[in-house]
């Protein structure tokens, strides 16, 4: 979790969503930081909510606005069934001798494994009572370019996105029927993506309304 006091704009890090090259590009801009654990660099929208804006407030910044990155749900979890082929993981932690479909249907299962993730992606907007809570600007990680335009506008200087921890390149493919099961598994997540997150075609009218009218 980043602010940007200037430009009164928090980042929200999804995990598998290029926060660490997210953070590395936007660090040398931000004022206030919590990183280098979990539950604070992937802080959840109404954990901020309760314990970030509250502190912001206080000390005179009330107006700060939250974004985040929310990827392909899919893609989502496949990034973490690549994540865990990595060499650094072996035995229950490793997905080698594992297929991709094989580690979907483990994941709609529910099953509790050290190489599953836990939750989903649109836990990130979990708030009280099962409400969802969501960010204020939501890009698609598939759209990281406009992500990086978005910040280089409000910061006034150019930010550029690297490639840090990058999972093995592996085709995540699924029979049509365990697909369906997915996208219903993963409703909430899809709803998200297609519907609220910022699309590429809508960037040119998004940067109109929010800049020139500001």
């Amino acid at each position: 979790m980043m602010v940007h006091i200037p430009s009164r704009l928090a980042f929200l890090a999804t995990p598998k969503c290029a926060s660490t090259s997210v953070e590395n590009a936007l660090r040398p801009h931000c004022q206030f930081i919590a990183t280098g654990f979990p539950s604070m660099t992937h802080m959840h929208v109404n954990r901020y909510n309760r314990f970030v804006r509250p502190l912001l407030k206080a000390t005179g910044f009330p107006d700060v606005k939250t974004t985040c990155l929310f990827r392909e749900p899919i893609d989502w979890v496949g990034s973490w069934w690549r994540y865990r082929r990595q060499d650094r993981f072996s035995g229950e932690e490793s997905t080698k001798t594992m297929s991709f479909e094989t580690y979907a249907q483990r994941y709609i299962e529910g099953e509790k494994l050290p190489f599953l993730p836990k939750g989903h992606q649109a836990g990130m907007f979990w708030g009280p009572e099962g409400r969802v809570v969501l960010a204020d600007y939501i890009f698609r990680y598939e759209d990281l370019d406009l992500y990086a335009e978005f910040w280089s506008r409000k910061i006034g200087k150019t930010v550029k996105f690297g490639r840090h921890n990058v999972s093995p390149d592996m085709a995540a493919a699924l029979s049509p029927n365990v697909e369906d099961a997915w996208r219903a598994y993963l409703a909430t997540d899809y709803q998200i993506w297609n519907e609220v997150a910022l699309r590429r075609d809508g960037f040119e009218d998004f940067l109109k309304d929010h800049f020139e009218s500001a």
